[in-house]
C-alpha cells in the first residue's frame, strides 16, 4: 500500500466502535500536530502448498488487515486557550474530543473530568484554603492549576486529602507543595486527569489521514495505543512518539487537499521556568539533563467470525509505565540508588502559567527498576535512573484517580 509521504496533510483521531469501518469521520475533529505518519498497511495472503496441475502459484487469498500498524511524533497540546476552567465543556465529559488527552487515556487505561466552582483564600504552600460557599467538594487524586500571590505565576497541585473548614472554607493538602503560596483572593481551574488502570477502554480509536492530493486518503479503524514515549528537554518543547496497532483500514479515494485549517488546541511552550515548568522529586526542585517518559500496553486479540477483520476485540493485559532520569551527579553519595529503592514523589509540571494549556505528571511512589551510577552528560557526571511506580495509597480518598500509582493531567 502507497501513500503521498507529504509535508502537506492532515492527521485527525476519534474514539469509534469496534467494526466500524465507514461513516465515521466529520468535518469537526481536530487535526494532531504531527509529522506525517508511517504507516505499515498489510493484509494478510492465505495459500496451502497443496496438489496443483502444473508448476503454477497454488491459489492465494486475502486474509485479515488486523496486523497493520501506524506511528508518528507530535507535540503536546493544551485542550483551550479561551475557556480553562471548563475541560468538561471544551472535551466533552468522556474526555474524547482533546486529541492528545485521547492517546493518554486508551493508553492509561482511566480517566477523570473535573471542573471546581471556588475561589482560592490564601493558604500555605502545603495547605491551600478554597472558598466552598457554592457547595463545591474537591476529590484527592485529582489536580488543579492555582494562582499564586506572585503574578502571572500558577502551580499545578495534586490533591492529597482534604479537611472540611468553617463558613464555606476547605484546606487542600497537596501531594507536592506550591513552589509559591496561593492567592489571598484568586482562581484555581480544574482538569482532565488520565490515570493507570486495569479496566479496559471500552472502545477503540479511529483515524484518518489525509494527503495532498485525492487519493491519499486512508482511514483506520479499530485501532490500539500500543506505547506512549514523552520526551522532555530543560530547552525545548515536550514531543509525544505514538505507536498504534490498526485493526482494519481502507483507502478509499475520493478524498481532496485538506482545506486551508488552524489546529483547534494550542501547543504546549518549551518547558522553561518561564512558562510555569519544575520537576520535583521527593518534595525537592530537581535538576535534570533529559526526561523520557513511557506507557507500554499489551493486548490479546478476542476474535469473532462476524467481525470485519476476524477481531471484535482488543484485551489490555498489562501496562507498563518507566520514567527515565539523567541527573546530574552533585553528590554521589546521596544521589546514588540502586534497584529496589524508592526516590519518592516525581512531579512534572509544564506551561503552569497558562491555564488551558497545561499538563501536569504525578508517579507518587516511585521504585528504581535499573540506574547507571556513573556516566557522562553535557561533560557533567551524571546518574542515569529507570524509574517505575509502584504501590500508593497515601490519598485520604480511595477513589480513582485518588491512590492510583500513574496520572497525566491536563489543565
Amino acid at each position: 500500500m502507497g501513500y503521498s509521504q507529504t509535508k502537506i496533510g492532515r492527521l485527525a483521531v476519534i474514539e469509534s466502535t469496534w467494526g466500524a469501518t465507514t461513516g465515521t469521520f466529520t468535518g469537526v475533529e481536530a487535526a494532531i500536530d504531527c509529522e506525517p505518519p508511517t504507516l505499515s498497511l498489510t493484509e494478510e495472503t492465505l495459500t496451502i502448498d497443496g496438489i496443483r496441475s502444473s508448476f503454477e502459484e497454488p491459489t492465494h487469498l486475502s486474509g485479515s488487515k488486523m496486523n497493520s500498524t501506524m506511528s508518528f511524533k507530535c507535540f503536546l497540546n493544551g485542550w483551550s486557550s479561551t475557556s480553562p476552567g471548563n475541560p468538561a465543556t471544551a472535551m466533552g465529559v468522556s474526555g474524547s474530543i482533546h486529541p492528545i488527552g485521547l492517546l493518554f487515556k486508551h493508553a492509561l487505561g482511566g480517566h477523570a473530568v473535573d471542573d471546581p466552582e471556588a475561589d482560592l483564600a490564601g493558604g500555605l504552600v502545603s495547605a491551600i484554603n478554597i472558598d466552598t460557599g457554592t457547595g463545591e467538594k474537591f476529590a484527592p487524586g485529582h489536580c488543579y492549576n492555582v494562582e499564586t500571590s506572585t503574578s502571572g505565576k500558577r502551580n499545578n497541585v495534586w490533591v492529597s486529602s482534604v479537611a472540611d473548614g468553617d463558613a464555606g472554607e476547605d484546606t487542600i493538602t497537596p501531594t507536592v507543595n506550591m513552589s509559591i503560596a496561593p492567592a489571598e483572593t484568586g482562581t484555581l481551574f480544574g482538569s482532565h486527569v488520565l490515570y493507570l488502570s486495569s479496566g479496559q477502554v471500552s472502545v477503540p480509536l479511529a483515524f484518518q489521514y489525509q494527503g495532498s492530493d485525492a487519493d491519499s486518503l486512508v482511514e483506520c479503524y479499530d485501532c490500539s495505543v500500543t506505547s506512549l514515549k514523552l520526551s522532555l528537554s530543560p530547552l525545548g518543547p515536550p514531543e509525544l512518539d505514538v505507536e498504534i496497532a490498526i485493526g482494519s483500514w481502507s483507502a478509499p479515494g475520493g478524498g481532496s487537499a485538506p482545506a486551508s485549517y488552524t489546529n483547534q488546541f494550542p501547543t504546549l511552550n518549551a518547558s522553561l521556568g518561564t512558562n510555569g515548568a519544575r520537576l520535583m522529586l521527593n518534595g525537592n526542585v530537581q535538576q535534570s539533563v533529559s526526561m523520557e517518559c513511557e506507557i507500554s500496553c499489551e493486548y490479546a486479540n478476542a476474535l469473532s467470525h462476524a467481525s470485519d477483520q476476524g477481531l471484535a476485540q482488543r484485551v489490555c493485559t498489562n501496562r507498563t509505565t518507566t520514567t527515565s532520569l539523567m541527573i546530574p551527579a552533585t553528590a554521589l553519595h546521596t544521589d546514588l540508588a540502586g534497584p529496589g529503592d524508592t526516590k519518592g514523589i516525581l512531579q512534572l509540571d509544564l506551561n503552569a502559567n497558562t491555564p488551558g494549556n497545561a499538563m501536569s505528571l504525578l508517579v507518587p511512589n516511585t521504585v528504581v527498576r535499573e540506574s547507571s551510577p556513573i556516566g557522562d552528560s553535557e561533560g557533567l557526571v551524571s546518574v542515569a535512573y529507570t524509574l517505575g511506580a509502584d504501590v500508593y495509597t497515601a490519598d485520604s480518598g480511595s477513589t480513582a484517580p485518588a491512590d492510583t500509582p500513574f496520572r497525566i493531567a491536563f489543565l
